[in-house]
Parts: structure tokens; C-alpha cells; sequence
């Protein structure tokens, strides 16, 4: 997480803003400037106004990267016309159907990544 200090970055995700700011002091990482919560919008993901509303407010084009790892979180950042990486190795059953697969790679401390993009 250090390593995007001072790059634009969000957390995005449909728990409240109390329970996203307790797991991310657990977790002993800061909380981004930029966090989308579930009071922040209307519709819960699969809808993809959690992750326009970050791109609107970090100022970049929603074709911007997403990382995630669920089923709606993946369907919520290829409807909001990003590019979704979904990490770890169950993530390529997660987007069949919603995108075009490109192959998963392998990193040297074993996450596999699965790049998705809308057709």
C-alpha cells in the first residue's frame, strides 16, 4: 500500500464507512483520502456508481484500472466501463460471461491475476 502514495487511489466497497475504517485499522493500513461507502451512493454494487463516483471523485476517466476479487464488484467495474483486475485464483470463475477473459498470470508470491475487460 505504500507504494501508492501519491498516486490517485480509492477504497471502494459497499460496507458502511465505520466498518470499512475498523477492518482497515485491523488490517494496520490508512485509509485513502478518496473512500466510497456504502452512504455514499444509492445502488450497492453490482450497479457501478460506487466505483463513477470514485473515478468523479479521484478525477479520472472511469477506463481506468479497478482491482477486485467478487462477483458484483467485477460486474459493477465493467458496467462503469473499466478495465477490472480481479485478483487471486478464483477470480477467473467470477467474470465468465462478463467480459472477455484474457489469460491469468502468476506473480513470484503466487496471486494469480485475471484481466478482464468489456467486449
Amino acid at each position: 500500500m505504500a507504494q501508492l502514495a501519491g498516486q490517485r487511489h480509492a477504497l471502494v466497497t459497499s460496507e458502511t464507512r465505520d466498518l470499512a475504517t475498523a477492518r482497515t485499522r485491523a488490517a494496520r493500513v490508512r485509509t485513502p483520502a478518496v473512500a466510497v461507502t456504502a452512504e455514499d451512493v444509492t445502488l450497492g454494487k453490482p450497479n457501478p456508481e460506487v466505483f463513477l463516483t470514485a473515478a468523479r471523485l479521484l478525477r479520472v476517466d472511469p477506463a481506468a484500472c479497478v482491482v477486485e476479487d467478487s462477483t458484483n464488484a467485477i460486474a459493477a467495474g465493467l458496467a462503469a466501463g473499466m478495465r477490472v483486475i480481479g485478483v487471486g485464483p478464483h477470480t477467473a470463475a467470477h467474470h465468465r460471461g462478463l467480459g472477455r477473459r484474457i489469460p491469468a498470470a502468476a506473480t513470484d508470491h503466487g496471486i494469480r491475476l485475471t484481466l478482464c475487460r468489456r467486449p
